[in-house]
């Protein structure tokens, strides 16, 4: 009966254990926020908390209770080197929040960072090139549009 007991508490503190460590982000995550040579890279990372997201092929609207990590929300594919318009607003409660360009050899380029609204022309090499979001404990809310020009497909990436 005691070893039952005993058995019982263990699995239960396993469990638990297991279930907390998965809401929370992952201390690689958390360190790439200044690393651009892990923002270049071709794989996602990300953990969100409480998140909702409402999005459209050329538009994203997302709220985080907390985002760490970096998220590829757009894949531009050029034929040729050409210009993207991208539109932003973003909110931020607490946390660090960016998003980027991040060209076909890994090069990354700050679209904006922080809480701000605007517009910017972005400069895209021939290949594929990226826009990502990147956090490090981001609470609040961002929205993106981007307008597809001659020569390039926009498209998200499959998940």
């Amino acid at each position: 009966m005691r070893k039952y007991r005993r058995l019982t508490i263990i699995t239960f503190m396993m469990i638990l254990a297991m279930v907390l460590s998965g809401c929370k982000a992952s201390e690689y995550q958390k360190s790439i926020y200044t690393d651009n040579a892990k923002i270049g890279r071709d794989i996602d990372s990300y953990s969100y908390k409480n998140s909702s997201s409402n999005s459209k092929d050329l538009e994203i609207n997302k709220k985080f209770g907390s985002f760490t990590g970096m998220e590829t929300v757009w894949i531009i594919d050029a034929k040729e080197e050409t210009t993207v318009d991208i539109e932003f607003s973003s909110k931020l409660t607490s946390g660090l929040f960016k998003t980027v360009l991040v060209a076909p050899h890994s090069e990354v380029t700050n679209v904006f960072e922080q809480q701000k609204s605007g517009k910017a022309t972005l400069q895209v090499q021939r290949g594929k090139n990226r826009i990502k979001i990147i956090g490090k404990n981001a609470v609040g809310e961002v929205s993106l549009s981007i307008k597809e020009g001659n020569g390039m497909n926009i498209y998200k990436p499959q998940k």
